[in-house]
């Protein structure tokens, strides 16, 4: 099985939409191209500068074995959509780093 993650950074005031928790895990009935979303800069305190949000969104997997495939681009752009329809963000990244794990 191969999954990865990709890291986002925005600014915190981006958010059109409450962030309250730490993040979500999308039901595999959903059948949408990623599978989690953690607020790292919420869940874990000094990930981000204040007034900075840091997001590490899952692909991959069982779930989702059809995002491995996607090159950088087109995943960097199903992410930003599924950001902006899931959390309501849909801000340019201040910078985004894609990692992959191949049969891990």
């Amino acid at each position: 099985v191969s999954a990865g993650t990709i890291s986002l950074a925005f600014r915190s005031s981006e958010a059109r939409n409450p962030l309250n928790g730490y993040g979500l895990v999308i039901p595999m009935s959903e059948r949408r191209p990623i599978n989690a979303v953690t607020l790292s800069s919420i869940k874990f305190a000094h990930r981000a500068p204040e007034g900075r949000l840091l997001l590490r969104v899952f692909f991959g997997g069982s779930r989702s074995p059809h995002s491995m495939e996607l090159d950088d681009a087109d995943l960097y752009a199903t992410v930003r959509r599924e950001l902006d329809a899931l959390l309501g963000i849909n801000a340019e990244p201040l910078f985004h780093r894609i990692y992959r794990w191949f049969h891990s």
